[in-house]
């Protein structure tokens, strides 16, 4: 197989892409500013952070509502791509970055 159709399929296959938005004609081309718009919530790694993970900022004080840390406070470091935080917290007088789900975690006031 060649031409466009084999293109698209190398796209596809990208790391990061889940698909391409298309129409009965093939790939269609985004609105002006989505592309900006996206770039304007990447974090240091290139990961986009959408939703309710934008209210953490790295460094922000929180506290673990649930699970194995439960009642812990650390200070948030980064959000995953699997609805995931990494936090950094104080055990044994050391920093530990710990990975829970981001629904576990609340920021502290």
């Amino acid at each position: 197989m060649s031409g466009p159709d084999q293109r698209w399929r190398a796209i596809n296959s990208t790391v990061g892409v889940a698909h391409l938005i298309c129409d009965e004609r093939g790939p269609v081309a985004v609105p002006t500013g989505v592309v900006e718009t996206i770039r304007h919530h990447e974090d240091e790694r290139g990961l986009v952070v959408t939703g309710e993970n934008m209210v953490y900022k790295k460094g922000i004080k929180v506290q673990v509502i649930s699970g194995a840390f439960a009642d812990h406070t650390g200070l948030f470091e980064c959000a995953t791509d699997d609805e995931r935080a990494i936090i950094l917290l104080n055990i044994m007088g050391r920093q530990v970055k710990s990975r829970v789900k981001i629904d576990a975690i609340t920021r502290v006031v």
